[in-house]
């Protein structure tokens, strides 16, 4: 929010009138504030890990497993890993 606020000071040299701009200030500060949310979101977001089974596997975490009905096949259910903890 620092930087952002600094870089919409920085902003008032190249207008014509900076006392018309001031608001260019707080709004640095919110997209700063934003962008450093965003940023930190991205470091602690957890890595996709593979723990699925080789054999049965299509795609990265995807797998295709067959659904019965009366002891026959009916059809084929698609399950994916969407979060793991």
């Amino acid at each position: 929010a620092m930087i952002g606020a600094g870089v919409g000071l920085a902003s008032l040299a190249i207008e014509n009138k900076p006392s018309d701009h001031y608001a260019n200030i707080p709004r640095g500060a919110s997209l700063g504030l934003y962008a450093g949310i965003a940023y930190g979101a991205y470091l602690v977001a957890p890595r996709p890990v593979n723990q699925m089974h080789q054999d049965i596997e299509f795609g990265s975490d995807t797998l295709i497993v067959p659904t019965f009905a009366q002891n026959k096949v009916d059809g084929l259910s698609l399950q994916s890993n969407i979060y793991n903890f």
